[in-house]
């Protein structure tokens, strides 16, 4: 799992502190007089940790009260100098010393999943670079990143969010900086990438400019699907070939509009470990059957892909009707599970997950397991007082191992909502009993 941070306040005081000992370490002579050291301090860094000329100048006294920095005075003008109980505090502070500042604000994200698809990003460039390293000049190239808005002051701020975590470890020299994927940071690449399966490519997305455009865009992406071997596009296939001049698309233009199509259920997603690929579902191919093609121009169809168009076509006109009780015909009440048709219930939907969507991942979230229940037995063999009993239970059997969740920020209020909870922790995967630890 990805490192777990203390508080905010204890993480800003930890930075405010590796900033000021860093910063005398590498002054000359490893000393500077209080104004010198206080002008010195970039403005982004006085923004970023709320460290004023003041709060530098009354944590620096602490500091040196603490024995580690060393304090000169002659007159009026104070000088301080790092000790050696201060270069031991820094290197245990290492982590917490900000990375150099970079040109552009930091552009939050706008919701969790944009968090996470930007470290899944950074993680994996680094995972590819040589030796598992890139510079500060390396990942400049990140700006280019338009659809997940990495400017370098973007940038900068997930990088330093990793770095914190312990995903990454920062090695500095006088005036540059270079970073490295840390056996934490490669086992959360691991977990993410089953999340967020196909990276986006460099290049700028851009609007469709009416709803002709954007529903030909559909078209043309499902069709390509319904064309492919078993309905599925790799990644890399996907960004082969040329589009339609009408539809204004690019390879980003393309992976925004595939995830939007993903979004609506229309494409799945799957990693199977080393490439991503998208997958036409049932509902996509009746979507397609619904969609105008004046768009495209000419279009070259494979007679197999036609006649599979043609039935989802009909499917779309004449839909099988579905049976549903009368508001005079009650459907009777379930019957409550024993425990251990519970137990068994959970086993199995815990194996068909982990065979399934949470393969790569090798675990499985505990809500996803707790939604089957309550949609194949009811509410209340779903309710916290009956589900959780029975996963502890398996646990304490050794037939599951359930796995903490260490940075709640990662997780939705209903996630966390519909984990399990014991005491001092909150369970949110479950893994095979032999799993590696």
């Amino acid at each position: 799992m990805s490192g777990v941070l203390p508080a905010p306040s204890e993480v800003l005081l930890r930075q405010q502190w590796a900033f000021l000992l860093h910063q005398l370490l590498n002054a000359p002579d490893g000393k500077l007089p209080q104004a010198a050291a206080n002008k010195a301090i970039p403005k982004q860094i006085q923004e970023q940790l709320t460290l004023t000329g003041k709060a530098a100048t009354d944590l620096r006294a602490k500091m040196a009260a603490a024995g580690w920095l060393g304090e000169e005075k002659n007159g009026r003008i104070v000088t301080y100098s790092i000790t050696e109980a201060g270069k031991h505090q820094l290197r245990d502070l290492a982590r917490y010393v900000p990375l150099l500042p970079a040109k552009g604000g930091d552009s939050p994200p706008a919701d969790d999943r944009m968090r996470g698809a930007r470290e899944v990003y950074v993680l994996d460039a680094l995972a590819r670079a040589a030796d598992q390293t890139m510079s500060k000049a390396d990942v400049a190239a990140f700006r280019n990143q338009h659809c997940l808005g990495l400017n370098p002051g973007t940038t900068r701020a997930v990088l330093s969010e990793l770095a914190l975590r312990g995903d990454i470890s920062v090695h500095r020299t006088a005036d540059s900086e270079s970073y490295s994927l840390t056996h934490i940071g490669t086992e959360f690449l691991g977990r993410l990438r089953g999340e967020y399966p196909i990276l986006p490519p460099a290049g700028k997305p851009t609007a469709a400019p009416n709803e002709s455009v954007r529903l030909g865009r559909e078209a043309f992406l499902l069709l390509k699907l319904l064309q492919s071997a078993k309905y599925t596009c790799w990644e890399s296939d996907a960004a082969l070939g040329s589009y339609p001049k009408p539809l204004k698309l690019n390879h980003a233009t393309a992976w925004r509009a595939r995830g939007e199509l993903a979004a609506a259920g229309y494409i799945v997603t799957h990693w199977d470990g080393k490439e991503g690929s998208y997958t036409l579902t049932a509902s996509g191919k009746r979507r397609l059957a619904s969609l105008p093609f004046d768009e495209l121009g000419e279009v070259k169809i494979k007679g197999s892909a036609l006649t599979e168009l043609l039935a989802a076509a009909r499917e779309e006109t004449n839909p099988t009707p579905r049976e549903t009780p009368t508001p005079t015909e009650p459907q009777a009440p379930r019957a409550a599970l024993t425990d251990a048709q519970l137990e068994t219930a959970v086993m199995d939907i815990f194996h068909e997950l982990l065979g399934g969507q949470y393969a790569n991942l090798h675990m499985v979230p505990i809500h996803e397991i707790r939604k089957a229940v309550a949609e194949r037995f009811g509410p209340d063999a779903a309710s916290h007082a009956v589900f959780n009993d029975r996963m502890l239970a398996l646990r304490r059997a050794k037939q599951v191992r359930l796995i903490s969740i260490d940075d709640r920020s990662r997780a939705t209020p209903e996630q966390l909502r519909d984990s399990v909870f014991a005491v001092g922790e909150t369970f949110f995967y479950v893994e095979k009993p032999h799993a590696p630890a």
